[in-house]
């Protein structure tokens, strides 16, 4: 029996445009804006790129701006992980900050 763990990118099957722009993105310094409609998959595409930026010695971290659906903290929040491991889910992140804008909508809350 190994006693390496699973990756999340050994999970999926990874659509080939996927796989390219997440290597693509994994090989370059920077940030990266992940915006589409509901249930495009924003949320895995996210994690893939954070695992993928993992396996590159990279920092990745992930920024939850959505208040109103917030995966990372409470409700009405934004919130910072910084990816130390593998995620399966946002959940799973540890917030490494925290920014309370006290709605639950972007609407009048302009940062």
């Amino acid at each position: 029996m190994s006693d390496r763990q699973s990756q999340p990118s050994e999970s999926f099957d990874i659509p080939p445009a996927w796989e390219k722009t997440l290597r693509s993105i994994s090989e370059q310094e920077g940030l990266c804006l992940v915006i589409g409609p509901v249930d495009a998959g924003k949320s895995t595409f996210c994690l893939l790129a954070a695992d993928y930026g993992l396996q590159a010695r990279r920092k990745p971290a992930l920024l939850d701006t959505d208040p109103g659906q917030s995966d990372i903290g409470p409700p009405a929040a934004l919130g910072l992980a910084l990816v130390e491991k593998p995620l399966y889910r946002f959940e799973e992140a540890v917030p490494a900050a925290l920014h309370f804008i006290g709605a639950t909508s972007p609407v009048g809350h302009l940062l």
